[in-house]
């Protein structure tokens, strides 16, 4: 409306009003961009992972509570993505491509938690679609208990209590 304004009434040369208009479709886009509706974030093949494991554990009677907030040796309060109070049990999935940042996480949970209340740790990992990357074992075997979802009707009546 400015724009209009200026260039009926103050006759600019066409050059300016061409830069003056270029700039009002800029900012009239980047204004339109910034107010769009931000991505949605994929769900992270884990998440879905913790919900076969937690599903397989109900399955067999025994209370498992998500995301429960956990407070470490160091006095940090961790979220345990699958606990099983019965057994003082804390589960964390991973998966089997070896997805560092999170194998990482996992290692320095539990390392806190190891030394807290005295809870069961483990790793279990994802071998659903793929053989597991052997670097995860090595590395989380030294934090906590590690097994192989393939193989949960070994460890599962094994390692948990039932009501």
């Amino acid at each position: 409306m400015l724009w209009t304004g200026a260039v009926i009434h103050e006759d600019p040369p066409w050059t300016l009003a061409a830069i003056h208009a270029g700039d009002g479709l800029v900012r009239l886009l980047l204004g339109n961009w910034s107010l769009r509706e931000p991505p949605r974030r994929e769900k992270r093949p884990e998440a879905d992972f913790a919900g076969v494991v937690v599903n397989t554990v109900r399955e067999k009677n025994v209370e498992v509570l998500r995301e429960e907030r956990i407070r470490g040796a160091s006095g940090h309060l961790h979220r345990a993505s699958i606990f099983v109070p019965k057994g003082e049990i804390i589960m964390e999935p991973v998966g089997a491509e070896g997805n560092w940042n999170q194998v990482a996480s996992v290692y320095t949970k539990f390392g806190d938690l190891a030394n807290a209340n005295g809870y069961r740790l483990l790793s279990v990992v994802d071998d659903r679609e793929r053989i597991p990357n052997e670097e995860i074992s090595r590395m989380l075997v030294q934090v906590s208990g590690v097994v192989q979802w393939s193989k949960k009707d070994e460890w599962i009546g094994e390692l948990i209590p039932t009501k």
